[in-house]
């Protein structure tokens, strides 16, 4: 009427562990792991600097970055987090040349005075106060 579980075999290698085994943290510990991971972070951090020099890297290996921009999907959260994300999507124009219907529906970066910008503002009768505050709640998603 007892099921007894037990471990039989090698139990494998945890990977604090592993890590210790490959000589990349001095003690086989989870702390040993989190600082090992923090100083890979602020390693990343210092090689990319500033927004500029990220957007740059990421231009030159093929990846576009713009600096001040927000990712659509950013947008889109920021306009449904306002209630007003069924306005575009009933708004958007249905030829697929147009091109803030090829900005849309190909996840172009959104960057305040570009053609979307200037539609959504547009589509929404939003001021440039009110289009600073959407950019800044999709920047902050």
């Amino acid at each position: 009427d007892i099921v007894v579980v037990s471990e039989r075999g090698v139990r494998g290698r945890n990977w604090a562990e592993q890590l210790y085994d490959a000589g990349e943290i001095e003690n086989p510990t989870m702390a040993a792991v989190d600082a090992r991971a923090a100083a890979q972070v602020q390693d990343i951090r210092d090689r990319l600097g500033n927004a500029e020099s990220l957007a740059e890297t990421l231009k030159e290996v093929g990846l576009r970055g713009e600096v001040g921009a927000v990712s659509s999907w950013q947008m889109a959260q920021a306009l449904d987090d306002a209630g007003r994300l069924q306005d575009i999507m009933d708004a958007l124009p249905a030829d697929p040349t147009d091109p803030v219907a090829r900005r849309w529906h190909r996840n172009a970066p959104i960057k305040a005075g570009d053609v979307l910008a200037i539609w959504i503002a547009a589509t929404l009768s939003y001021d440039e106060d009110d289009m600073i505050v959407l950019f800044a709640a999709a920047a902050a998603i």
